[in-house]
């Protein structure tokens, strides 16, 4: 009988160590596409959700804990650019490229077994870019928040907004049409992007593995 038992004991730590090395499965590197809308603010306008148009694109993130990530995000797009005083309504499209740092409000993952772990989180983000329109480039500085959530070990769903500053008065081809003596901070364009994402999770650490990473 107790050697029975000692089966049945060994037998379900056996079971808990499994579920438990299962559940703490960590992925170093994360890759998505997202889409959604985008507008801009500056000369012509000044009302923040307006004159939207679309945005998608791509990303892939670096994982150093379940907090901090870092990643390269490339978007394409078009805001449209209403009518303003001499200048006719345009749009104008556009090719960025941003190297992004994002920080979680909560330890992010599918760990069942931790309660600390979370399968959503809100996350805030800053970062520098480069965005290209009209045969011009100009740097950018993108910040913003957003929310994701696990769909499963692997998938992830997430939503995004981010601010673009852009460091050039003619992303809405209307360079201080007054001529108003402001400093660069001041008289550059905007311009915003609202998307969803799905992403999945890659390149999977390994406790049993010489390297470290599961082949």
């Amino acid at each position: 009988m107790a050697r029975i038992n000692l089966r049945i004991s060994f037998f379900l730590v056996s079971i808990l160590i499994i579920t438990n090395v299962q559940s703490q499965s960590r992925y170093f590197a994360e890759i998505g596409a997202f889409g959604g809308g985008t507008f801009y603010l500056g000369d012509a306008n000044k009302i923040p959700f307006t004159y939207m148009d679309a945005t998608y694109g791509g990303f892939v993130k670096y994982k150093l804990d379940k907090r901090y990530s870092f990643g390269l995000q490339v978007a394409g797009g078009r805001v449209r650019i209403p009518s303003f005083e001499d200048f006719a309504a345009a749009k104008t499209p556009f090719v960025d490229i941003e190297a992004i740092a994002e920080f979680n409000f909560f330890d992010f993952g599918y760990d069942r077994l931790k309660s600390l772990t979370k399968r959503a989180t809100p996350y805030i983000f800053v970062g520098v870019g480069c965005v290209t329109y009209n045969r011009t480039a100009a740097f950018t500085i993108p910040f913003g928040v957003g929310g994701k959530f696990k769909l499963s070990e692997r998938f992830n769903l997430g939503i995004a907004w981010s601010m673009n500053k852009v460091f050039n008065d003619n992303f809405d081809n209307i360079d201080n049409p007054r001529g108003l003596n402001k400093s660069g901070l001041i008289n550059n364009d905007w311009y915003s992007k609202i998307t969803l994402y799905l992403s999945f999770d890659f390149w999977q650490y390994c406790r049993t593995c010489y390297s470290g990473l599961k082949k």
